[in-house]
């Protein structure tokens, strides 16, 4: 779901297309991120459990990313996100090291992505080729964190989520463990296998084949 505007400096290491969007005036000195003291994240470093898969609830457009972090830039909620996606680009919004307020009970030791598009589309919505290209996005943020983090590539169960196992959820399962938002994205036809099978390709550097 839309979350609340982050930004930050330090140069990404995935390998996905990264843009940082950064607000007129931003300046930022030695190392430390602009707007520390206004947006929803805490700057600390934390034991990464899980990664958390959210969708932005906006159209489908090559844009949507920069969009989104606009919207972030100059609202007043009080959320956020690491990163969020389209079909051409990701686009950074916290820092790693910094806590993501975006899914109550997996904030401080999860980090999280949202995709463009929305929790009501169809499986077919979501293989669809703007989708396609959006996860493909996605998964390469995703492969990175896992590799970073030493995160398995499994979607995980509400049961495992609230037993402290390492893996990807949805915020869906994060609603579902903690009881602390009613968030349901990305949606009931996510197409999860599909995805971990983009996740493991990225690691692999083996492509995968639209089904």
């Amino acid at each position: 779901a839309i979350l609340a505007k982050g930004e930050e400096c330090a140069e990404t290491t995935f390998s996905a297309k990264v843009r940082d969007i950064k607000p007129a005036g931003c300046g930022c000195a030695d190392g430390k991120r602009a707007w520390q003291a206004e947006v929803s994240f805490v700057w600390m470093e934390t034991a990464f459990r899980v990664v958390v898969i959210h969708d932005a609830e906006v159209p489908e457009r090559a844009t949507s990313a920069e969009a989104v972090a606009r919207y972030f830039a100059t609202t007043g909620r009080a959320a956020a996100a690491h990163v969020v996606v389209d079909s051409a680009s990701a686009v950074r919004f916290v820092a790693d090291g910094d806590t993501a307020w975006a899914a109550p009970g997996c904030n401080h030791d999860g980090l999280h992505v949202e995709i463009a598009g929305y929790a009501r589309q169809s499986r077919a919505e979501w293989l669809d080729a703007y989708s396609r290209a959006a996860l493909g996005q996605a998964a390469k943020v995703v492969a990175g964190w896992c590799k970073a983090y030493k995160i398995p590539v499994k979607h995980l169960s509400v049961a495992e989520l609230r037993a402290g196992k390492l893996g990807i959820v949805g915020h869906v399962d994060v609603s579902a463990a903690y009881h602390r938002t009613d968030h349901h994205d990305p949606g009931k036809h996510f197409p999860w296998g599909e995805f971990l099978k983009m996740v493991l390709a990225e690691l692999s550097g083996e492509p995968v084949d639209p089904p």
